[in-house]
């Protein structure tokens, strides 16, 4: 928010209401609303108090009552007809690429919860006008699977629903790409049932296609070929998301990065906790959130963050230590630990708990500046024949000083040395074992 801008409309609500809460005001009873819904008595003494204590004109404050009075009653209208009826009133809003047309962006839409999520999106097609290929829908952080219904997929009385609106080349590109992937797919099959055990693959010649998953420390992970295949998919369309995001395309990167986030849950829990893959995922999915001005995600963007800094406290050490042990470097890991405190913060404002917004965006700057590096420094390091990149990151894990940047830098040179001459040790190792094959006891 600019430095002295106004208060929003959804701020003043949020202030209203929760001023409301305390008092324990209850708008949808008498006096404020009459037994047959219609508008009651606001007593006058109740705007000048309110007005007055939170700083604002008169006219805005009835006006909001009024607001969250009709609100409260809808509410407990549409409470009472999916106890009798099972119709729920779900919040649909649009973003993405929205026509200059349509004007109306969030609306409620009354269905059943036993329809399946292809009639659900006909329902918002007719209701926009929009192409039902144009259309695609999230809601309870996942994109909703066209062949399960409602319930199944979890949502129940006002759930929120996500439509991201594709364009006309965005609609005609997924064309294109489910014909290649429904190819794919087939020869993808063929060859998953083909696959050897992982174990006899290691020390073959076509063992650099293989996927390797490694830690933060860059040590290679074993696993079995289900997670190794799951995962494969998660980083694919991992990586398929954040290019879209480069590209600015957030809402076709949102429902890519959602689809990876699917992957990556048919991994056992510990495994995600021996990499940061995952809690980088969330913080991708969390700026898309923000970046299409999605408000009505904050529970599970919220979520997610507090996931991301879990998992980044868990692997590198609530200050860092078990990385610096480690690795003798965490500039990386800052730049990661600069964008969750960035998200938090502007989570916290969106909450409108300011104080704990300032507090987080501040500690992001502070992080922030302890990444920068001198560039006279950084020329004087390439000069010596060290890449930008090794010199910038030996920078900043020596605070600066050149000199230790340079034992920095050797340092992370000999520990990747290590790492590969051990994975290729290994790979010889099974090399000889496959050739002499195994003893009685099966080693």
């Amino acid at each position: 928010m600019a430095s002295g801008a106004g208060p929003t409309d959804g701020q003043i609500r949020d202030t209203i209401r929760k001023q409301l809460n305390t008092d324990k005001i209850k708008l949808w009873l008498q006096p404020y609303t009459l037994e047959n819904g219609q508008k009651g008595e606001t007593p006058e003494d109740l705007t000048t108090r309110l007005a007055s204590n939170l700083n604002l004109p008169k006219e805005i404050v009835t006006a909001t009552l009024e607001e969250l009075r009709q609100h409260a009653v809808d509410k407990l209208a549409a409470r009472k007809k999916f106890q009798e009826d099972g119709i729920t009133s779900l919040k649909v809003k649009l973003t993405g690429s929205i026509p200059t047309n349509i004007s109306r962006t969030g609306f409620n839409l009354e269905t059943k919860l036993d329809v399946s999520s292809t009639a659900l999106k006909q329902m918002i097609s007719q209701q926009t006008s929009l192409g039902v290929d144009y259309l695609k829908l999230i809601s309870c952080g996942q994109v909703l699977d066209d062949t399960k219904t409602l319930q199944e997929l979890g949502l129940g009385q006002q759930s929120q629903v996500m439509v991201i609106c594709l364009s006309e080349s965005e609609v005609e590109a997924r064309r294109q790409e489910d014909q290649r992937h429904r190819l794919e797919r087939t020869k993808e099959a063929a060859k998953i049932l083909a696959t050897r055990n992982s174990e006899d693959r290691i020390g073959r010649e076509d063992d650099r296609y293989f996927l390797q998953i490694a830690d933060h420390t860059g040590r290679a992970i074993k696993l079995p070929d289900e997670e190794r295949q799951a995962l494969s998919v998660a980083l694919t369309l991992n990586e398929k998301g954040r290019a879209c995001l480069k590209r600015k395309q957030h809402g076709e990167g949102l429902l890519i990065l959602l689809e990876a986030d699917h992957a990556f849950r048919q991994c056992r829990s510990e495994i995600l906790e021996a990499v940061d893959n995952y809690a980088v995922l969330c913080l991708d999915i969390v700026w898309c959130y923000l970046s299409l001005q999605n408000v009505d995600q904050l529970p599970d963007a919220e979520s997610r963050l507090r996931m991301c800094e879990e998992c980044f406290n868990r692997s590198y050490g609530a200050n860092m230590e078990r990385l610096m042990a480690l690795k003798g470097d965490n500039s990386r890991e800052l730049a990661l630990y600069v964008r969750l405190y960035l998200l938090q913060g502007i989570v916290a404002v969106l909450k409108n708990d300011f104080r704990q917004g300032k507090t987080l965006l501040e500690k992001a700057e502070r992080v922030l500046n302890s990444l920068q590096v001198d560039e006279t420094k950084l020329m004087q390091l390439m000069s010596m024949g060290y890449e930008m990149s090794e010199a910038r990151l030996g920078l900043r894990a020596a605070t600066g000083n050149v000199s230790h940047a340079i034992t920095k830098i050797l340092e992370r040179r000999d520990r990747r040395k290590e790492i590969a001459e051990k994975e290729k040790e290994e790979r010889r190792q099974k090399t000889i074992q496959r050739r002499l094959g195994k003893t009685t006891d099966g080693s």
